[in-house]
């Protein structure tokens, strides 16, 4: 389940940047995400639970950070946005990968957010060291180009976070302003991370994941129409334009609903820090796929010797993870 979450995770971001593209902003296409999965879960709940249940005496026994799940995701979603045009793709993977990496850890090892503990033991570093390597690898172009023959980075069809690109940033800064930056991306990389744990305490709590999945995606969906108000994004779907609508832009929310769901599902069963290694593992695959195959309108870029070493690595670290995990 976790690694179908990881594999699902670029076609999601895709759907909603495409999404984003076609309403005029990437608010709207965020929106659209969220509502969508708002909805889908409601219909889940009310068929797996037989109706939306949250135990209200418990509520007020419980830290208030159990409902913070959708306000995580909101800060990581927008977070890559603004950090692939700064400091490049590449690094947009790298930078939030070791803060979720590190922080997976961190939860495990001292059971925060209530989670189980699961020491980090140096086999745990190691594995986590060779998946660390192994997505550097994997998600390197190492296709020489000129400068001038460079064409322009367009982000709109892709994976901010996920999908393997040139890493170019569309302008120079000093390097104090870059690794404040990368800094950023390190502590996305932790928001993502602690959302997985809140929202997989959230659905012990309240017995369900899928309610806890709904409680996630109905407070981002809240936090966007407050941030919509105050933004207010252009909308410019209208009949006759000559952009066009494919069908898959509307899957994000299905997507994110699985993702939502499966990661607070799996986070009190496997660890904190498994599920994100694993799930990893699952996003780099797919990226790798979408490149080579160039699916949903991606630049091509074949596999070669280094993106299969980078996907072995990546294995070798999550069965090392595992293994250790399960003795």
């Amino acid at each position: 389940m976790g690694l179908l979450a990881g594999i699902v995770t670029p076609f999601e971001t895709a759907a909603n940047t495409k999404a984003g593209k076609r309403m005029g902003h990437s608010l709207w296409g965020t929106f659209l995400s969220f509502s969508v999965g708002t909805i889908v879960l409601v219909f889940l709940v009310l068929i797996v639970d037989h109706g939306i249940h949250i135990p209200f005496e418990e509520v007020p026994y419980q830290p208030w950070w159990i409902w913070t799940g959708g306000i995580f995701g909101i800060i990581y979603v927008f977070g890559n946005i603004i950090l692939m045009p700064k400091i490049g793709s590449m690094q947009t993977i790298i930078f939030p990968l070791l803060g979720q990496v590190t922080t997976g850890l961190i939860v495990d090892h001292f059971g925060l957010f209530r989670s189980n503990i699961t020491y980090a033991t140096p086999e745990r570093i190691i594995g986590v060291v060779l998946v660390f390597v192994g997505v550097v690898l994997a998600s390197a172009d190492i296709k020489k180009r000129n400068a001038a023959d460079a064409p322009a980075a367009d982000v709109s069809d892709v994976s901010p976070s996920y999908t393997i690109a040139a890493d170019t940033a569309p302008h120079k800064q000093n390097g104090f302003i870059t690794w404040l930056w990368r800094l950023f991306g390190i502590f996305i990389g932790c928001i993502s991370t602690t959302q997985i744990a809140i929202n997989g305490y959230l659905g012990d709590v309240l017995g369900s994941s899928f309610l806890s999945a709904l409680i996630s995606f109905a407070v981002g969906t809240i936090g966007l129409i407050i941030i919509i108000a105050i933004v207010r994004p252009r909308f410019i779907m209208k009949k006759g334009d000559k952009v066009k609508t494919p069908w898959w832009m509307w899957t994000g929310g299905f997507m994110g609903a699985y993702v939502v769901f499966s990661f607070a599902y799996l986070a009190p069963l496997i660890g904190t820090g498994v599920l994100v290694i694993v799930s990893q593992l699952g996003m780099t695959l797919a990226s790798v796929i979408i490149d080579h195959f160039g699916i949903w309108g991606s630049a091509v870029k074949r596999i070669n010797a280094l993106k299969v070493i980078g996907l072995i690595l990546m294995i070798a670290g999550a069965v090392l993870i595992n293994l250790v995990y399960m003795r």
